[in-house]
């Protein structure tokens, strides 16, 4: 069983006293961010982040980078970086979804008694591959922010597809 270290956690501005985070392989992705929650394990090594949502049922974390829901496994990064523990999970945790429950990675032997669902428990590998690949993805937004590149997607820009501000979109088209 784990201790709640906080009730949320920032990093990356001037108030928190901690600097931003550098990931991937550049170091050229910077980012700060706040985490709602850090469980600490009682011997201090290792952590599992939560990120609330409201009534957003969570997505299944396979698809978490081909949809561009990096926030948690960019934290797990951040406060591993930040806090020097082995974080082992990170989940997306509803708060007022009836009958949902928190989706997430977690290392398959990592507190063997907290519940889990789906296919979140994964070997310890399997959970580095997709940091590296939330890393990647980011760095290639970044990239294309500096490069000018960014295209609209207004066929995709909404929770689960569609334009997400259909009245005032100005990208010509709501279909990709």
């Amino acid at each position: 069983s784990r201790v709640c270290r906080s009730s949320t956690y920032a990093f990356g501005d001037a108030e928190s006293g901690y600097p931003p985070v550098q990931v991937g392989e550049s170091g050229a992705l910077q980012f700060a961010g706040q985490i709602d929650r850090i469980d600490i394990s009682p011997d201090g090594r290792e952590a599992i982040v939560y990120d609330y949502k409201g009534r957003t049922e969570p997505t299944p974390p396979a698809n978490w980078i081909d949809e561009g829901r990096l926030q948690v496994l960019l934290y797990i990064q951040a406060v591993r970086v930040l806090l020097g523990v082995d974080v082992v999970g990170g989940f997306y945790q509803p708060l007022n979804a009836a009958g949902a429950s928190a989706r997430g990675v977690i290392e398959e032997d990592a507190d063997p008694s907290l519940g889990t669902k789906g296919k979140d428990r994964m070997p310890a590998e399997q959970l580095e591959e997709l940091l590296a690949g939330a890393a990647e993805t980011a760095e290639r937004a970044v990239d294309e922010i500096r490069a000018g590149a960014l295209e609209p997607k207004p066929g995709s820009c909404a929770w689960k597809g569609g334009c997400a501000y259909p009245t005032i979109c100005r990208a010509g088209s709501v279909t990709e």
